[in-house]
């Protein structure tokens, strides 16, 4: 139901004549297609992006449920290769990577970590990949890399979740390196950040270093495999007790038997068999 307001405002609005309706009605008659098509193709883009939206979304929750349910590093390697995602491809490496450091494989682990921070510099987790980076350097003996990497993550102020264990891991290589002055720059630190985080958990494990200070050294790599392959060799030519070396083997072999001749048991046995004029039966 008009109200009288309503009434008022249409009271403002005038007719179109019939030479303005016959304006109009040419008008659209000379740019109709042109208005039509341009709707129609506007409708077809709208369409058009959210369609590829919807599936870019689905081929990226496919490729992040094959990254997560992996559970090789073979699997891994897959998914950040095979991966179109750019966000499930830098986490995938970043399992991988530490997947590799877990199992030993150091070197493999700082492949997958340097790409990762080649490939993602500004990834939220970036932090985590220049950690991992630097305890592999560190596991692959590189102590000057590592301590570089180590005081890097140490000093930047957006990798605070990680300064505590750079730190004790930059004191942690100085000890590691074994000169005197190394030792005693790393025991440096290792009092000031005693000072520093006292009461903390990181307290402990610093404590701990300093305990270990004169005995702490870098392990022996196990996985060289020159050294894996030279050993039998090595031992095979080791001396023997006593200054000389000996052929065992061809030692038993001419040794002689017992009451000062050498036999030849076969031989032996063989004429014992034929005393009487009998071949023995075979």
């Amino acid at each position: 139901m008009s109200t009288s307001k309503d009434l008022k405002n249409l009271a403002h609005a005038t007719e179109e004549t019939p030479e303005e309706l016959e304006e109009l009605k040419l008008w659209w008659e000379r740019h109709g297609n042109i208005v039509t098509t341009i709707l129609v193709a506007l409708l077809v883009v709208v369409v058009g992006v959210r369609q590829w939206r919807s599936w870019r979304q689905s081929r990226e929750q496919a490729a992040m449920d094959a990254m997560q349910n992996a559970v090789t590093a073979d699997q891994l390697e897959e998914a950040a290769v095979s991966s179109k995602s750019a966000a499930v491809t830098a986490l995938a490496r970043l399992r991988l990577a530490g997947m590799r450091y877990e199992s030993g494989e150091y070197e493999l682990s700082l492949e997958a970590y340097e790409a990762f921070l080649r490939d993602s510099p500004n990834h939220p987790l970036v932090c985590v990949a220049k950690s991992g980076a630097a305890h592999a350097l560190e596991a692959l003996g590189r102590l000057d890399d590592a301590e570089e990497a180590y005081a890097a993550i140490a000093e930047d102020p957006t990798s605070s979740p990680f300064s505590a264990d750079a730190s004790l891991g930059q004191a942690r290589v100085l000890v590691l390196k074994g000169t005197e002055e190394s030792k005693a720059r790393g025991k440096a630190m290792l009092d000031l950040f005693l000072a520093e985080n006292a009461g903390t958990a990181w307290a402990g494990s610093a404590d701990e270093l300093l305990r270990a200070i004169d005995r702490l050294k870098m392990p022996e790599r196990k996985d060289d495999v020159t050294a894996f392959l030279d050993a039998p060799a090595a031992e095979a030519d080791a001396p023997a007790e006593g200054g000389e070396k000996t052929d065992a083997p061809a030692a038993d072999a001419d040794a002689p038997a017992e009451g000062g001749e050498k036999t030849d048991a076969p031989a032996a046995e063989a004429d014992a068999s034929a005393e009487g004029g009998e071949t023995p039966a075979t």
